[in-house]
């Protein structure tokens, strides 16, 4: 898609938790944006992503988390919305607020920084709020040229049709065993009964 340059103005990454799709999705996001570090923090790409919020805290939007999201999928790029939760140090359920909604419209009718293109990054759209959802499905409706939304579902089947119905869908494939076996055998030391095990018990997850 980047060498042709016929990028769709929305894409959908779908698969089991811990499979790659963040990370995929992350590269996809530097190669369009020709950003070659590894801290994330390229000011046209912008994350979305399930929080919980605690007013006390002036937590409402993806933004007021964004150091620690950063810090954290930097560290476990294959991270799963437990340890996401467990990172953050709350026993609840998290998603994306109604508030969240306004960020996206805001971020989108923004000109990019320092190119042509600026990438939105939902992780997890399945999480969000109706409003925030339906705010979501205006956008896409209408996407500005400039912007580039990257979606990442583990749930695609709990995500609005509407939003669906207006992403090119790209199901990403669990991780082959030998690439489980090997990376299992840099990192751990298991007995070939072990490694047999884990790599099957993993159905191609990382996590």
């Amino acid at each position: 898609m980047i060498e042709s340059n016929r990028i769709p103005h929305a894409i959908m990454l779908t698969g089991s938790a811990g499979v790659g799709k963040l990370p995929l999705a992350i590269t996809f996001a530097q190669r369009i944006l020709n950003d070659p570090s590894n801290n994330l923090e390229h000011p046209d790409l912008r994350f979305v992503f399930p929080i919980i919020k605690d007013k006390e805290k002036h937590i409402t939007v993806s933004n007021d988390l964004l150091r620690q999201f950063r810090k954290h999928v930097i560290s476990n790029p294959y991270t799963t919305i437990e340890e996401w939760i467990a990172q953050i140090g709350e026993q609840k359920t998290a998603m994306i607020y109604t508030e969240e909604g306004a960020e996206i419209l805001k971020i989108a009718n923004m000109k990019p920084y320092t190119g042509e293109r600026k990438v939105i990054l939902v992780w997890l759209p399945e999480l969000m709020h109706e409003s925030c959802a339906n705010k979501l499905l205006k956008v896409l409706e209408e996407p500005p040229l400039d912007t580039i939304f990257v979606l990442v579902s583990d749930s695609p089947e709990q995500v609005l049709g509407t939003i669906k119905s207006r992403c090119q869908i790209i199901e990403v494939p669990p991780i082959n065993e030998e690439a489980l076996r090997e990376e299992l055998t840099k990192e751990f030391e298991f007995t070939e009964e072990q490694l047999r095990y884990l790599v099957h018990a993993s159905r191609g997850s990382w996590s």
